[in-house]
């Protein structure tokens, strides 16, 4: 039997903590992976004609026309089906799916 008093502190966070630590790195961990797939479905050929991205450091492409510059984030358009891996080839490093107006279909209201 030992007499040290603290034998029996934890050092590590309760479990309450610990949970509430893993509940937001899960969350976290799901919001980045469905981010990343959206980029990656954004780079096949011909599934996106309008797209968001950060401000370019290099030049874009010849035939990609600037539809909004709002900020540090652009929205590009492009005739071409495979504009998307040309803007990624030109440095940009994430391209997103875009609409030209909004977020929201508003065609039949």
């Amino acid at each position: 039997m030992t007499t040290d008093p603290l034998h029996c502190v934890r050092t590590y966070p309760p479990r309450g903590a610990r949970a509430a630590i893993l509940r937001h790195l899960a969350i976290l961990g799901a919001g980045l992976t469905s981010w990343l797939a959206v980029a990656a479905l954004a780079m096949l050929p011909g599934t996106i004609d309008t797209a968001m991205i950060p401000v370019p450091k290099t030049a874009l492409p010849p035939g990609i026309a600037i539809i909004d510059r709002r900020g540090p984030i652009w929205v590009v358009q492009s005739d071409d089906p495979g504009y998307v891996r040309a803007v990624y080839r030109s440095g940009v490093p994430v391209v997103l799916p875009a609409r030209r107006k909004s977020c929201l279909a508003l065609r039949n209201v």
